[in-house]
């Protein structure tokens, strides 16, 4: 299923359909509870898409747990406006 989602996406950034893509967080809240932590981030992106400038926005929202020191994610999910 990730790889479903993923090689769409790198045909679209390596072949010429999608380019000058950049993508910026807008706002963001952490909340972290002993060693787990939630992130909601609010984003906004641009580029040309087959020629056609291309805008966007959107939310991820990022699940993550601390094993031996470090953060490691658990789940990502992010809808696009």
């Amino acid at each position: 299923m990730v790889d479903e989602f993923i090689e769409p996406r790198i045909a679209m950034l390596t072949n010429g359909t999608l380019t000058g893509f950049h993508e910026w967080q807008v706002r963001s809240k952490t909340i972290v509870f002993d060693n787990i932590a939630s992130r909601e981030s609010h984003y906004r992106k641009s580029g040309t898409m087959n020629g056609v400038p291309y805008e966007g926005e959107g939310q991820k929202f990022i699940q993550l747990y601390r094993l031996n020191g470090s953060w490691l994610i658990s789940s990502i999910l992010w809808e696009d406006d």
